[in-house]
């Protein structure tokens, strides 16, 4: 969930210098019965209540991955990927894949990427 609200709370800050334009309203949080601003959410969140169940560098990225066309990958056409498209060029990372490794570092045309879930 933090790592979600983090990434959200890029995107809005981020957005505009990405090429889209910013979110028009605070985006919100929704949990307790409440709902508050997500920037505000996160602030309220105290170091002591994060808890790590893995030392630092225990789920090794994927760096360059080996890239198949989509017709030979082993995947179900209802297989959930995260795309990305930048340049007319376009990738897509399998979510379970993703999910053994949680990060993948990769380049489009030369630009480095970074895919994470």
């Amino acid at each position: 969930m933090l790592v979600l609200a983090a990434a959200v709370v890029l995107a809005v800050v981020f957005g505009s210098r990405l090429g889209r334009p910013p979110v028009s309203k605070p985006v919100t949080a929704r949990g307790g019965g409440q709902e508050v601003q997500l920037a505000r959410a996160i602030a309220a969140i105290k170091a002591e209540e994060i808890v790590s169940v893995l030392p630092a560098d225990a789920i090794p990225a994927l760096t360059n991955p080996t890239l198949v066309p989509a017709d030979s990958a082993a995947l179900d056409d209802d297989d959930p990927v995260i795309g990305v498209e930048l340049e007319g060029e376009a990738r897509a990372y399998s979510v379970p894949l993703l999910s053994r490794h949680e990060i993948v570092n990769d380049a489009i045309r030369g630009r480095p990427i970074a895919v994470s879930w």
